[in-house]
């Protein structure tokens, strides 16, 4: 799948406000062009995913279970399954989803996590330099030049939690979990030059 393609999604929540808020956000989604369906029963979601085979499905976590996204993937096992956090919830009630947003969440995140499931995932021949985003190599860059994560947000006018949220998708993307890793890699693949971290390292 390239970026060019379509990609079915469905938003299952039992608030219009959220289901409309996340429709209304892929909208703003420019590197692909994303057609959502709005659910808000499990019910109803069953039977969307047998009659559309959706690339990607946003579920509230309350509406499905972990058992329950098990037996949505015995319908669809190319469907990703994204879980919408809205309040608090505990790590075990998500474990069976691919990927969690956030409703204070971002374009480009979101736009991020998609690619980093539906397109990358089925791109085996890309290098982890293509699978990040332009927004991921400006956080990479100004990791390893040792700003803190509330010092990128000002820099970027973005949040601090959208910050995490690039952080994290970074670190699963590239396999990378420390800022030493990701020094390394951004030499190498020439995103900083030595020069501009070596008070840093």
């Amino acid at each position: 799948m390239s970026a060019k393609d379509n990609i079915k999604a469905v938003v299952a929540d039992s608030s219009i406000i959220i289901r409309s808020g996340i429709v209304a956000t892929l909208r703003h989604v420019t590197t692909f062009s994303i057609t959502a369906i709005e659910v808000i029963s499990f019910e109803s979601l069953r039977n969307c995913i047998q009659i559309h085979h959706p690339e990607i499905v946003f579920i509230e976590p309350y509406i499905c279970r972990n058992s329950d996204i098990d037996s949505l993937r015995e319908i669809s096992s190319s469907t990703k399954f994204i879980a919408i956090i809205s309040s608090v919830i505990n790590n075990d009630e998500i474990k069976a989803f691919d990927a969690t947003i956030s409703i204070k969440d971002d374009v480009a995140s979101i736009a991020s996590t998609i690619e980093r499931l539906v397109l990358h995932n089925n791109d085996s021949t890309s290098d982890n330099s293509d699978q990040l985003s332009q927004r991921e190599k400006e956080i990479i860059i100004h990791v390893v030049k040792g700003l803190t994560n509330k010092e990128i947000a000002e820099k970027l006018y973005i949040s601090v939690h959208t910050v995490i949220t690039h952080r994290r998708n970074i670190s699963k993307k590239l396999e990378i979990h420390s800022p030493a890793g990701l020094t390394i890699y951004a030499i190498v693949n020439k995103l900083v030059e030595l020069d501009e971290i070596k008070s840093n390292i």
